[in-house]
């Protein structure tokens, strides 16, 4: 009996799936154009992407009041919304990313929102969890609109080998944007204006969990409108418990103590 336990537990053991190594597979992001304009990216290869993120900013309006949509149909959640300071008029601009686990994927997937002067920002990622992903977020707007840094504020991921990603919303500074942290933002957009305010996606892989706080930076120019940032991170699939304890294991050990 005790043999037939101890076979049981260590197959126990091994049975536990690993928790999955998170990939991106493909980002693109494309310009706003003007007030209430449905804007489609360029097609990209999504094909095995458990996870797709979509940023979207907007003015004078939540992004949660425009949701996008894609080429493969699938359903898009929205997390919060950043806003940035209000420029002396008392307008301001509106950033938040949406999100879809075990997504419709191909070869050939765009990406549509009607925004208002608004970029957009996608990133699909495999090895993310299928469901339950969303594990923390933060929202923050600049100190003013002549701050040219602006954090989202720490979070601390739960597990091991979370996704992060952030949204820049640059408002009507000017590029390069970038980041620290060891994040990589692959696509940014410039202001243009009288057509798209500026922003930049970006992510981190961590391989251990740790705190995170990001700083964005931007070109200081005659600026009308200030920095909003978010951050949200999505746990990986598959894995032990958080604890990182394994049943099965501590049955084995104690049956081989007694």
């Amino acid at each position: 009996m005790r043999r037939a336990l101890l076979v049981i537990a260590a197959l126990l053991c091994f049975a536990l799936p690993s928790r999955a190594t998170i990939s991106i597979v493909a980002h693109t992001s494309v310009v706003g154009n003007g007030a209430s304009v449905t804007v489609t990216t360029l097609n990209i290869n999504t094909t095995g992407a458990t996870a797709e993120f979509i940023g979207v900013i907007d003015y004078n309006a939540d992004p949660s009041t425009t949701p996008p949509s894609d080429s493969l149909g699938n359903t898009w959640t929205y997390i919060a919304t950043a806003t940035a300071p209000a420029n002396a008029g008392g307008a301001t601009v509106r950033s938040g990313i949406f999100y879809c686990l075990n997504p419709t994927t191909g070869t050939a997937q765009n990406f549509s929102v009607t925004s208002i002067y608004g970029p957009v920002f996608v990133i699909a990622a495999s090895g993310v969890a299928t469901s339950a992903a969303l594990d923390l977020h933060s929202e923050a707007g600049a100190g003013g609109y002549t701050s040219s840094t602006v954090q989202p504020g720490g979070i601390t991921p739960s597990q091991n080998g979370e996704i992060l990603i952030t949204l820049l919303d640059g408002g009507t500074f000017g590029t390069p944007y970038t980041i620290d942290s060891s994040f990589t933002n692959p696509d940014s957009q410039a202001y243009t204006s009288g057509l798209s305010f500026g922003g930049s996606m970006g992510y981190l892989i961590q391989t251990t969990a740790g705190v995170e706080d990001p700083t964005w930076s931007a070109t200081t120019q005659p600026n009308v409108f200030g920095l909003g940032t978010n951050i949200a991170s999505f746990k990986a699939s598959g894995g032990p418990p958080p604890s990182g304890h394994c049943g099965a294991c501590d049955l084995s050990m104690l049956l081989h103590l007694r």
